[in-house]
């Protein structure tokens, strides 16, 4: 089954609200008289060339293009196809064009207002997610009761061993190198901090960018342990419940009878735990 009328209309909405904020920022507010303004909202940037070359800056550039924004288009590309029924190759297109489309137009400032808008709609999808998923999971007590009894509440191992999958010190080392690189260096993070007017801004983002990832992290931690109550005695790939491991099933089981709130986490992708049967 797939979304009703209205949710395709809330999904609309929102593409077209993206694009509004483009056209705004492009050509009613500031109508970007400058290249500064449009490409950093009148921020500084431009380390890479200054610092090292102008060919390191491309060989990043032509990197972040492969690997980060192929991986960011595809994510919501695939739940909207999966929760629409639409071909993946069109939700592709179509979410492609979109951003394009904004991006060109408004430049950053459209950028970090649609940035703010759909991490808004990301954070009550997740929400929605837990709280209908702790409903239909029998309760908070019943799932921890559950994740407990499969072992998924287990702390990581004290251990030095590096051949043990977690460990503390694995984790520890793993998090501050993987922070390190997505809060100080990657493109996105460091776009955000040079479009801020002082150093002591670019501070105040980098704190509150950590902040919501730790909210991230935890109720992404959540969403994995409601998934594991609900799928630990069947894998609905081998039941034949989906037919791809990817499809999003827990949003269309829960939020069924909720109109609108299909279309409000059409880009909430879950993945459901792949659980053995005995």
């Amino acid at each position: 089954m797939y979304l009703s009328w209205i949710d395709y209309g809330v999904i609309a909405l929102l593409l077209c609200v993206s694009v509004a904020i483009g056209i705004y920022h492009g050509c009613i507010h500031s109508k970007q008289r400058t290249t500064k303004e449009f490409l950093i909202a009148n921020g500084r940037m431009g380390y890479l060339e200054r610092r090292f070359s102008l060919t390191v800056r491309i060989a990043v550039t032509i990197n972040f293009i492969l690997i980060i924004v192929t991986v960011n288009l595809y994510g919501p590309s695939l739940a909207l196809s999966q929760v629409t029924g639409l071909n993946l190759w069109l939700t592709i297109s179509v979410c492609g064009l979109i951003c394009t489309l904004y991006t060109s137009i408004g430049g950053m400032k459209a950028v970090i207002w649609t940035d703010a808008i759909q991490s808004i709609i990301m954070f009550l999808g997740v929400i929605l997610s837990i709280v209908f998923g702790f409903m239909d999971s029998g309760g908070v007590r019943k799932v921890f009761e559950i994740a407990s009894a499969g072992d998924r509440l287990n702390l990581p191992s004290l251990s030095l061993n590096p051949s043990i999958r977690y460990t503390v010190f694995g984790l520890m080392v793993g998090s501050s190198l993987y922070a390190i690189a997505g809060m100080a260096v990657l493109q996105i993070s460091a776009q955000r901090y040079l479009c801020v007017k002082s150093t002591r801004a670019a501070q105040g983002v980098a704190w509150l960018g950590y902040a919501f990832v730790i909210v991230t992290l935890l109720l992404s931690s959540l969403v994995a342990l409601i998934l594991y109550a609900k799928y630990s005695q069947c894998d609905p790939f081998r039941a034949k419940i989906i037919k791809k491991p990817d499809q999003v099933r827990m949003i269309r089981n829960q939020l069924t009878n909720h109109c609108c709130v299909h279309g409000k986490m059409h880009s909430v992708a879950v993945h459901p735990y792949k659980q053995k049967i005995n």
